[in-house]
């Protein structure tokens, strides 16, 4: 009976130090728990104010444009001359090089200026016997004459 009862006593024993890890663990593991839902709430916050910073600005933005619009209108009816501003359509969002280039490439556009802006002869005998105008620049006019 003495080897039995220390048998039950190391176990006992054992079962105590497995209950002490396990506590342990639990309380770490609520730890992370509440952590984790204070992070959650301050993340919320943090959103909400966002949230109504961006109401603010927004609003402050419409009223900075109904100025605006006040300020145009009385310059204008006071005999002031308008300005001029381009406004961009909601939902179009294009490049300003992209816009402005034009299909044609600006080199072909030159060598093409430069062929119509030589004088055109009278007639069809003075056109044979006059020579072209050549320019001083250094490029030929290859991709041209598809262009005329």
């Amino acid at each position: 009976m003495d080897n039995y009862a220390q048998r039950l006593s190391s176990e006992v024993q054992l079962f105590r130090i497995r209950v002490a890890v396990a506590e342990s663990e639990l309380k770490a593991l609520h730890e992370q728990a509440r952590q984790a839902v204070r992070r959650r709430k301050e993340i919320k916050r943090i959103a909400k104010q966002a949230k109504k910073q961006f109401k603010r600005s927004k609003a402050e933005l419409s009223e900075l444009k109904q100025a605006l619009a006040k300020a145009e209108a009385r310059l204008f009816k006071a005999g002031g001359r308008a300005l001029v501003r381009k406004v961009a359509k909601p939902g179009s969002v294009t490049k300003p090089h992209e816009a402005r280039r034009s299909k044609v490439p600006l080199n072909l556009a030159r060598r093409v200026s430069a062929v119509i802006t030589r004088p055109v002869p009278q007639t069809v005998h003075q056109a044979s016997q006059s020579r072209p105008v050549i320019s001083n620049r250094s490029h030929s006019l290859q991709g041209v004459e598809g262009l005329m």
